[in-house]
């Protein structure tokens, strides 16, 4: 887990303050891997320093969604997914790893909101952006029936019906995907932290539903990926 100077706190601040051109390079990295690069290397022009261009990037994606996108942003979710990928920072790969995904898909991306209307209900698109908030925590399907104002049962009916699977099902393909992003972009976390960074409180519990889903461990399906 990186950890953050308080002198690196003036760097971070100086920078939000005299950048006049905030939105640029992240208008360009949106649109391909290259542009990607080019922000990345845009990033530490101005530090050395992990904890403060991670920072810096998270700051400018989050200026960039509200500003741009109109993205309604609750603040305690501001703190949570921030601290949550603070935890996943190791070295500059899963560094660049955030970036890009973030970019690509932050707390609602373009694609959701072009796709909301013709694919599901409120309700259940709610529900798939409250899982993806939130899948790293112990949620259950009481909790988001709660959040969408639904009782459980009619929830899970619907989730089926829209979703095509059903709500655990759904969530342990999104605990998953994030698990193999961490594999393949953070070769210095094991296993074990990987499983309780996406969620799951029992390892043995992970490296089963993971052997189901990709018919190997997750050692091999690193090792294959890397």
């Amino acid at each position: 887990m990186l950890q953050i100077k308080s002198k690196e706190i003036d760097i971070i601040r100086n920078y939000i303050q005299s950048e006049p051109k905030i939105f640029k390079f992240i208008f360009k990295a949106i649109q391909n891997d290259t542009e990607i690069n080019a922000y990345f290397d845009h990033l530490f022009q101005y530090t050395s320093s992990l904890s403060v261009a991670f920072t810096i990037a998270f700051l400018e994606i989050a200026i960039y969604n509200l500003t741009i996108l109109g993205t309604e942003i609750d603040s305690e979710m501001v703190r949570a997914t921030y601290q949550f990928h603070w935890q996943r920072i190791a070295d500059y790969n899963s560094l660049k790893h955030f970036i890009k995904d973030a970019l690509q898909s932050f707390w609602y991306n373009e694609k959701n909101i072009e796709n909301r209307d013709s694919d599901y209900s409120d309700a259940i698109y709610q529900s798939i952006i409250y899982i993806k908030q939130h899948y790293f925590e112990d949620i259950s399907l009481d909790e988001l029936a709660q959040q969408v104002n639904l009782n459980s049962s009619y929830l899970s009916f619907l989730f089926k019906k829209e979703v095509g699977t059903t709500f655990l099902q759904y969530l342990n393909n999104i605990r998953l995907e994030n698990a193999c992003a961490l594999l393949k972009n953070s070769p210095n976390l094991t296993v074990e932290s990987i499983s309780a960074q996406v969620g799951y409180r029992t390892p043995s519990y992970f490296y089963k539903i993971f052997r189901e889903k990709y018919g190997m461990s997750p050692n091999q399906w690193r090792k294959k990926n890397m």
